[in-house]
């Protein structure tokens, strides 16, 4: 999946059938900086814009400017979590679409997420492929 530097291989990326990439606005949301850069990267070799922040309070203060299409959001972060910005987005118009991913107490908070209106979830760790592949599902759904 990386090539001797660590970057991703080109190769070794899935592409995108049925989305229009290029116009998609994708706001990647973790309070890992390793995790949420690499991301951002995957996101932007499939040909997403992509913009990160480190919690949802920054999240939701990119929000009104950005106007993402898609969230990428993790639930347990310092000074806004992801359960509380969900309940944020669901008074937006328009909503973004979200995925939601946790690994904390196995998941546990995964289902209160997709409640409260995650299109997806994901529970780390997840493998690149499964990242994409969630990716594609939402993308083609909106």
């Amino acid at each position: 999946m990386f090539n001797e530097r660590g970057a991703l291989a080109a190769d070794d990326i899935p592409a995108l059938d049925d989305c229009n990439t290029g116009r998609i606005r994708v706001l990647i949301v973790d309070d890992d900086p390793a995790f949420r850069s690499l991301l951002g990267e995957v996101s932007r070799s499939l040909g997403y814009e992509t913009v990160e922040a480190e919690n949802g309070r920054q999240a939701m203060r990119l929000l009104s400017g950005l106007q993402p299409e898609l969230i990428v959001l993790d639930i347990f972060m310092p000074d806004q979590d992801g359960i509380e910005t969900l309940q944020q987005l669901r008074n937006r118009s328009p909503r973004p679409r979200v995925i939601a991913m946790s690994g904390a107490y196995s998941g546990r908070f995964l289902t209160m997420a997709k409640a409260l209106g995650a299109d997806a979830t994901l529970l780390k760790p997840f493998s690149i492929d499964d990242f994409v592949a969630v990716l594609q599902d939402v993308c083609s759904k909106r």
